[in-house]
């Protein structure tokens, strides 16, 4: 049984909805495996199912005709890809692609329909991901309007360290490769600000950085710098 053995059970709506017997499950499904960098689907593709992140670190973005492109979201180990196929009508995806080395299980939208009429735990959790995903990124557009260019870079780095940052007696430590770029773009400013920036959060003492590498000394300070509204899930990092 694929996902019940899996290291990531707990972390994943395959892992913690489908039934512990489940024939949908019992013969491992693809593990894809990609270079870091590399695109797993392309802009206005219509997925053929859906991707579970195993291993690393898969980046959406969405881009116009002049070459420039806005990442939406990073997403990691349990994380969805391909969630619009689920729909069945044909929705494109945005661009996804990798930032380090990944391996990523792959379920095709066919077998999803009998999963869901098998498991109505899993439909639901299926639904309540992608509800989700909706809720960021609707609160993501109300803070460029609303939120500083300080504030939103504060609820990225945030955002960042409660995914992907490792407790350390000095604090958060996030040292996964998302570069200084990649940062700017998910808080939707650019990156001469967001150097400007950095540098004021870490002469104020809630940040320190080395490379890529970027420590939160401060997150108290720092989700005060973000804003009162900062869900509660996303301070127990």
């Amino acid at each position: 049984m694929f996902c019940v053995k899996c290291p990531l059970r707990e972390d994943s709506v395959f892992g913690t909805s489908l039934p512990r017997i489940d024939p949908h499950v019992e013969q491992p499904h693809s593990i894809r495996r990609f270079a870091k960098r590399q695109v797993v689907l392309r802009e206005g593709e219509v997925p053929e199912g859906i991707y579970c992140i195993r291993s690393g670190l898969v980046k959406r973005s969405i881009g116009d005709l002049h070459g420039n492109r806005k990442i939406l979201d990073i997403l990691g180990p349990g994380d969805l890809l391909g969630v619009e196929s689920i729909s069945g009508d044909g929705c494109r995806a945005a661009e996804a692609a990798t930032l380090e080395a990944s391996e990523l299980c792959f379920f095709h939208h066919r077998d999803l329909l009998e999963m869901a009429k098998s498991a109505p735990g899993f439909a639901f959790a299926l639904a309540a991901y992608a509800a989700k995903r909706m809720a960021r990124a609707e609160r993501g557009m109300a803070d460029l309007s609303l939120k500083s260019a300080r504030a939103r870079l504060a609820g990225a780095i945030l955002d960042l360290g409660r995914k992907f940052g490792n407790r350390t007696p000095r604090g958060v430590l996030l040292d996964r490769p998302i570069s200084r770029g990649e940062l700017a773009d998910l808080a939707g400013i650019a990156l001469a600000t967001a150097s400007r920036l950095l540098r004021e959060l870490k002469d104020a003492g809630l940040i320190r950085t080395r490379g890529r590498n970027l420590l939160i000394v401060r997150l108290d300070r720092l989700q005060e710098e973000n804003g009162q509204d900062f869900d509660e899930d996303q301070t127990n990092v």
